[in-house]
């Protein structure tokens, strides 16, 4: 009996299969309403192909089938391409990568398709054509018009691959940028951005000079003016650079509360998937609102320049990665920060002279408070000094309730410019008496 049951049960589940296997072959699908066209090919420093596809339509909206886009280059086999992200200068435009390289060296040496089905040559000019795969509902789009691309034929990396960020000022490090890849490189034998001493807003290229300093047993970093022959060198690598306006999002906030540039993804952002053309210059070019003011830390404010730089594209070779730099304008000591406990707190009290700041609410300072102590709320410390605060040089000791908004009081009067700022926790942690009054 249970055999015939279990037979009876597979039968029924071959029956369901099949029919459902008909009625997906004899499904009709639907013709998309749209003609994609090709509106731009480029290449980006790794030398990967992108195109940018327009007259999308609603196809986007589909954000699974919108990720997929099909090419085919010299009228041969549709390959996939995939959408890197969308135009946001063109609404209904996206941008799909569809050809990737296989390098050795500085050298591409073949172009590959999704799958690598399709080879293709450097320097080779290829056409492309674009339309949408045909999925579970749509029959593939009406192919686009053909776009001619030539391929580069290599790529020219004189920018370093190993060091996507540097650092430098007027002190040059050790480690400073350099365009070789040989890690034995000596100092003498690395170039360096540096700005002119006498115009900080000129920026100019040279080598590190080491000198041994007899009284600090250390070698300094000097920068000495290229030869000709290094500025017949450098002049060679046809670089561009980019200044970058100041904007919050580039900055990486620590744990301290200190912010630094972020060259990563500062880089990623400006180069990634775009024309080499576009938004660079052949100079620099630097003005008061490409200034950038920071605090790495607690007792410093900095001003610097941020720059992107590259190498030119050619007709032959795409740009090198982009780098990022930043140089320091002026280095400002602004304050110091410390955290201290509420004993300390105290006997500061009776040996100095201090400023006691409540950064509480105005509720709780009159439920009680430290004797002397000035209310300001953490909530009302903003981008100007409190203006019962008119000393930035004085000894200032903050607290809260339970310590967490002293902590963040403190770092804003820092950031503020008063200089000698103490942290001592919370009044929970206080014992030695409060008042009302």
């Amino acid at each position: 009996m249970k055999k015939k049951i279990l037979s009876l049960g597979v039968a029924i589940v071959l029956i369901v299969c099949t029919f459902a296997t008909l009625s997906a072959c004899g499904r009709k699908l639907k013709d998309r309403e749209i003609t994609p066209t090709i509106e731009d090919i480029w290449q980006d420093h790794t030398g990967t192909v992108y195109a940018e596809v327009g007259n999308l339509g609603d196809y986007l909206k589909d954000k699974d089938a919108g990720k997929e886009m099909h090419f085919s280059i010299n009228g041969g086999e549709w390959c996939r391409g995939f959408s890197w992200r969308e135009s946001e200068e063109n609404p209904g435009n996206c941008i799909y990568a569809f050809l990737s390289t296989k390098s050795e060296e500085e050298k591409i040496t073949e172009y590959l398709t999704e799958g690598e089905s399709l080879h293709i040559q450097p320097g080779t000019t290829i056409n492309v054509s674009a339309r949408t795969p045909e999925n579970y509902y749509y029959k593939p789009s009406a192919e686009s018009e053909q776009k001619t691309y030539t391929l580069k034929s290599k790529l020219q990396n004189a920018l370093s691959w190993y060091l996507p960020i540097s650092r430098f000022s007027r002190d040059v490090d050790s480690s400073g940028f350099r365009f070789s890849d040989d890690a034995e490189t000596q100092d003498e034998k690395k170039f360096v951005f540096y700005y002119h001493e006498s115009n900080p807003r000129i920026v100019e290229i040279g080598v590190p000079a080491s000198t041994w300093d007899e009284s600090e047993k250390m070698y300094r970093h000097y920068i000495r003016e290229l030869t000709e022959e290094e500025k017949a060198t450098v002049a060679g690598f046809g670089l561009e650079y980019k200044v970058i306006p100041y904007n919050e999002k580039y900055l990486i906030t620590h744990d301290h509360g200190g912010k630094s540039v972020n060259g990563s993804f500062l880089e990623q952002e400006e180069n990634e998937g775009k024309p080499s053309v576009y938004g660079w210059t052949s100079m620099l070019n630097l003005q008061e609102s490409h200034v950038w003011e920071f605090m790495p830390n607690d007792a410093m404010r900095v001003k610097s320049f941020v720059f992107l730089v590259r190498q030119r594209a050619t007709k032959d070779a795409v740009q090198s990665q982009a780098m990022a730099f930043w140089y320091i304008y002026s280095r400002e000591r602004v304050g110091e920060y410390r955290k201290i406990t509420a004993e300390q707190a105290y006997e500061m009290m009776n040996t100095q002279e201090v400023v006691i700041v409540d950064v509480r609410t105005q509720s709780e300072y009159d439920e009680g408070h430290i004797q002397n102590a000035v209310l300001i709320p953490n909530e009302t410390i903003g981008s100007e000094p409190p203006t019962n605060l008119p000393d930035k040089n004085a000894i200032i000791l903050v607290y809260c309730r339970s310590g967490r908004r002293s902590e963040e009081a403190a770092r804003k009067l820092v950031n503020l410019g008063y200089v000698i700022i103490y942290d001592f926790g919370g009044i929970n942690d206080w014992t030695y008496g409060t008042v009302t009054d």
